[in-house]
């Protein structure tokens, strides 16, 4: 669930990356400006309702490289805001300078994003690998109880044949004995 929930985290990352993008291209159509603006704060909901489920589901230990991703992210808000300012008020030159320093902030952020994913995608394998062993286990026991349930079959089955077949020696013997004329036979 959370090797999901980091890859969502970093394509919203990314998509904000694109939405800057987007948003420097639009500069100059008030309609595409506004859409990509609207994507901006789309994406900025759908990291923070990833953070929300990373963090009901997240072990301890990992929550400080939540808060790195976090911090890299706050980190990158405020430019990414002067920029869509920028943008709105056709101040080019501002414009120009806030999309340097997203694109600056990006990368840590992104870095953060990805050593979280890691993490989990860490953690995941382990736990196929927990897993396997758990299933290997269970499969080595499966084999032993039916060889053990065959044995005890052989054995159940030999003891049957020997008491049917010692009842068929002692009948024989007592059928040759009456055919001797011996009646005196139990």
């Amino acid at each position: 669930v959370n090797s999901d929930r980091a890859s969502n985290l970093q394509i919203f990352l990314y998509r904000q990356m694109f939405n800057n993008r987007d948003a420097i291209i639009e500069k100059d159509n008030p309609a595409g400006l506004k859409e990509a603006i609207e994507d901006v704060n789309r994406c900025d909901a759908d990291v923070e309702a990833e953070w929300i489920e990373i963090e009901e589901h997240i072990a301890p230990e990992q929550l400080a490289m939540l808060d790195n991703v976090k911090e890299a992210y706050r980190q990158f808000e405020p430019a990414r805001d002067n920029l869509l300012a920028a943008l709105q008020k056709g101040d080019q030159q501002a414009a120009e300078k806030y999309y340097d320093e997203t694109n600056s902030l990006v990368s840590p952020l992104i870095e953060a994003a990805n050593e979280l994913s890691d993490e989990f995608l860490n953690m995941v394998n382990l736990q196929n690998k927990a897993d396997t062993v758990i299933s290997n286990t269970m499969t080595t026991i499966m084999v032993i109880i039916c060889v053990i349930a065959v044995l005890v079959s052989v054995l159940i089955g030999l003891y049957i044949a020997r008491m049917i077949s010692k009842t068929i020696r002692h009948l024989v013997a007592v059928a040759n004995q009456l055919a001797e004329g011996d009646t005196d036979v139990e």
